[in-house]
Formats: C-alpha cells, structure tokens, sequence
C-alpha cells in the first residue's frame, strides 16, 4: 500500500498525471475512484486511488462524506460477474432391477 497524493482530476490540466494515469493503464490498472475524496477550503481533488486489472467484474466504488478525518473514506463492492453457460440437461429413468425392486 502507497499513499501518493496526486490529484486524477486535474490530468487534463497536468501532462505529468494524464502519463501517471496512462501508464498504469497500460499496465492493465484502471482507477475506480473518479470524484473528490477530500474538501479543503475551495478545492476538491480526488488524491486517494483505488485501481482495478479486474474489469469484467461488477464493481462499486463508494465515498463516504463523513468528516471522520480530512479525508472521505472509499471502499468498494465488488461482484464476480455471471458465466452464461450453454448447460443441456439430460434427464432419464433408470429402469435397472434395483430400483424396481425399491419402487
């Protein structure tokens, strides 16, 4: 676990955070947490990260807006998504003696 304070939401405005971002996508890390985990004074920057290799499962991330500490806390759910699999169920009657006689 790290604790680096770098603001994802102004990588439009910083060349040196759009790479950060970019490089941990490339690396197959995509950010969860999008909106501001900390309010001070006017400004609102989303400095703490959760990242994800796992996109096909349904994932949920929450913040929390309680003033417990400086920061929001951030959690996530997350969900193994469903395999739909081609199942043929093939049902038959075992006529064997045993299960006559069991009848």
């Amino acid at each position: 676990m790290v604790d680096i304070n770098i603001n994802l939401l102004h990588a439009t405005n910083d060349s040196r955070i759009q790479q950060y971002i970019d490089t941990l996508c490339s690396l197959g890390c995509y950010p969860i947490i999008n909106k501001p985990t900390r309010v001070v004074n006017e400004a609102e920057p989303c400095i703490d990260h959760i990242y994800t290799n796992n996109l096909p499962t349904e994932i949920k991330p929450y913040i929390v807006l309680h003033d417990i500490s400086d920061h929001y806390p951030i959690y996530l759910t997350v969900s193994k998504a469903r395999l739909k699999r081609d199942v043929k169920l093939r049902y038959f009657r075992d006529t064997s003696n045993v299960n006559i006689i069991f009848f």
